[in-house]
């Protein structure tokens, strides 16, 4: 893990997750994560949570006009894999494993949010949790998640 980022507390925890948001920008130039524009909200170093939030607008529409459940395992899935990666010795991950449970639908129109949250960690397998919610809805969860992620190589090894 490079100095810079090796993380003691929720502020290197939030400059982490600010550092792997900007490449994931850079290198997603073109595809689903320069259009869903994830944003840091808030992070515990202690509980090993990240809460992030993505303004919604009528192209994360499903059919019915509520938020498209796959926006939100999306979210899930990049928000799950930026956790793992600052928890994880800050290398890359693979998604390994996906649950995802749809509570109610989203609201379009509104900030949503995901919280996830780093359960258990190995050498090079994590599992983890996520929940979203509606701004306009905050004690009533829209979606839950579990996966399970596996650590690879250090983010400078990644050759394009």
């Amino acid at each position: 893990m490079s100095d810079s980022l090796k993380m003691e507390n929720d502020e290197d925890f939030r400059k982490a997750v600010e550092s792997i948001s900007a490449d994931l920008k850079t290198r997603g130039a073109g595809t689903i994560n320069e259009n869903i524009a994830i944003k840091f909200y808030d992070c515990s170093f202690k509980d090993k949570s990240l809460i992030v939030s993505v303004e919604t607008n009528g192209w994360m529409s499903n059919p019915w006009g509520s938020l498209h459940g796959g926006i939100i395992v999306s979210v899930f899935d990049e928000c799950m894999g930026m956790t793992s990666y600052c928890f994880n010795g800050q290398r890359m991950t693979q998604t390994l494993a996906l649950n995802t449970s749809y509570l109610r639908p989203g609201t379009l129109g509104q900030r949503f949010f995901v919280k996830t949250r780093l359960t258990k960690t190995g050498n090079t397998i994590q599992y983890l949790t996520a929940e979203a919610w509606s701004e306009d809805r905050p004690g009533k969860l829209v979606a839950t998640a579990s996966g399970i992620y596996y650590a690879t190589y250090h983010r400078e090894q990644f050759s394009e």
